[in-house]
């Protein structure tokens, strides 16, 4: 028998679970789909795992250029009041949103597919962004944190929801960088916001907060 060890196998899950994150509604499904296939055979070596992780950087770069130049685009099409501010373009995938952007230049504002006050506008995007926001709020209740605001609001304002996420993400992006600085401070001279910090630090929403107040904290 072959012995694959246990790191080799979970290097290889590692890879399958981040080529399964990639957004491959625009292009790349069948190249994703192959090379996941690739892993699970038993013969993949390490240099196929070396070569997954530079497809994995290559096909991650790409997609945030792609979207990038898409954000650009949305910025002029709402500069010339085609398209509204409001549009929530953190929840599209790329192939939404170069069908978004596409239909806003032909149509403009009349048929955009935003969400407005608190309603969502009927359609496969405005589902589909309600589907999107749903299962990152489950995502986020799965690994720890807090959401119960959040899906509060999200019963009330899908809207307001996707956009505090938008922000949400990079904070909790410096959730580590955040608890070193936290952790280099004197809480022994007051216990009781220790606790309280300790217990809002699970809660996205404080994360910013928190961060903002560091500088006075402990005065």
């Amino acid at each position: 028998l072959i012995k694959i060890s246990e790191n080799d196998w979970q290097n290889r899950l590692n890879c399958i679970d981040q080529l399964l994150e990639i957004d491959v509604s625009f292009d790349g499904k069948t190249e994703v789909e192959k090379r996941i296939d690739l892993l699970r055979e038993v013969e993949a070596g390490p240099e196929v795992i070396e070569d997954t992780i530079s497809m994995i950087e290559r096909m991650v770069t790409r997609r945030a250029r792609h979207r990038m130049l898409l954000e650009k685009d949305l910025m002029q099409l709402i500069a010339a009041g085609k398209a509204s501010e409001d549009t929530a373009s953190s929840t599209f995938s790329l192939a939404e949103f170069e069908g978004f952007v596409a239909q806003a230049r032909k149509h403009g504002s009349s048929n955009n597919a935003s969400i407005t006050g608190n309603s969502i506008i009927g359609g496969r995007i405005g589902e589909r962004i309600k589907e999107k926001i749903s299962h990152e709020l489950n995502l986020l209740e799965s690994a720890g944190w807090y959401i119960n605001e959040l899906n509060a609001m999200f019963e009330d304002d899908p809207l307001r929801v996707a956009r505090l996420l938008s922000n949400i993400r990079s904070q909790m992006n410096e959730h580590d960088a955040l608890r070193r600085r936290l952790s280099a401070m004197p809480w022994n001279r007051n216990v009781t916001l220790a606790l309280e910090i300790q217990e809002e630090m699970r809660n996205p929403l404080k994360l910013a907060e928190i961060n903002e107040q560091i500088p006075t904290m402990m005065k």
